[in-house]
């Protein structure tokens, strides 16, 4: 059994592992990025050096406040929540729900070593930071489990 609190902390975590590429994808758009950033500065094109730094601010900036701000609104992440691997799937326990999510229903998964994702579908997913385990070896087991029941990280 895995329960706990989830927090803003793990919420922006969670969104930095969301959003973060694949290596090859990473490298694809960080090559042409990287040339088209020295093309701007040697020709001193301060608009789109500009643009740049508005990215920028927003990637770094923004998008971990709007992370804490929506983990803030959404009342049911701040709750205590439970989690029991079943032979059938996973079943999620809260003081006001509870469902069983069947292994078929999961697509895919990411980790990294402060937590997982869980995809029902390409953009949502079921966050359970390392924080719920009792220590970093049941978050590897937990870890295993998962890779044996839907394949490789994605």
């Amino acid at each position: 059994m895995i329960q706990g609190h989830l927090t803003e902390a793990d919420y922006v975590t969670a969104q930095w592992l969301h959003i973060k590429p694949r290596p090859v994808v990473a490298v694809l758009v960080l090559l042409p990025l990287l040339a088209a950033l020295t093309v701007m500065f040697l020709d001193h094109q301060w608009s789109l050096i500009a643009t740049f730094i508005f990215l920028v601010v927003v990637y770094f900036a923004y998008l971990p406040f709007r992370s804490r701000r929506l983990f803030r609104q959404h009342k049911a992440l701040a709750e205590r929540i439970s989690v029991e691997p079943r032979d059938e799937g996973l079943f999620f326990q809260r003081a006001n729900a509870e469902a069983l999510v069947p292994w078929s229903y999961l697509m895919k998964w990411r980790s990294n070593d402060k937590l997982l994702l869980l995809y029902p579908t390409k953009g949502s997913f079921y966050m359970l930071p390392m924080s719920l385990f009792t220590n970093q070896a049941a978050f590897e087991d937990f870890r295993r489990l998962i890779e044996a029941k839907l394949g490789k990280a994605r």
